[in-house]
């Protein structure tokens, strides 16, 4: 099991997938100037976390000062069928092996 991380602590570089590209870098994900928010939500078959998913598609344009990330413990090919790309104006991690979860 990972170590938990606490305040001040760095999180380890990882790759990771989203339901339309393999391979994506944690850091680079987190550059830029505007603060990230990790959404942490389960399988996305449970049907609230598909209700959170759509609802954060509909009113992820309402949030200015910060990026939204949604990290969910699915496989990128179910979402990839679910949802066409370009639809998400955010990005979602597929954590299938729960490694953002075990930090």
């Amino acid at each position: 099991m990972a170590k938990r991380l606490r305040a001040g602590d760095v999180i380890p570089e990882f790759r990771f997938d989203t339901p339309y590209h393999p391979q994506n870098s944690f850091y680079e994900l987190l550059e830029g100037d505007r603060p990230v928010f990790l959404v942490f939500l389960q399988n996305f078959g449970h049907p609230l976390t598909r209700n959170y998913v759509m609802e954060y598609i509909k009113t992820a344009a309402a949030l200015h000062s910060a990026r939204l990330v949604c990290v969910v413990r699915t496989r990128p090919a179910v979402i990839a069928k679910a949802i066409p790309e370009g639809a998400m104006p955010y990005q979602l991690i597929c954590d299938t092996e729960g490694v953002l979860y075990r930090f």
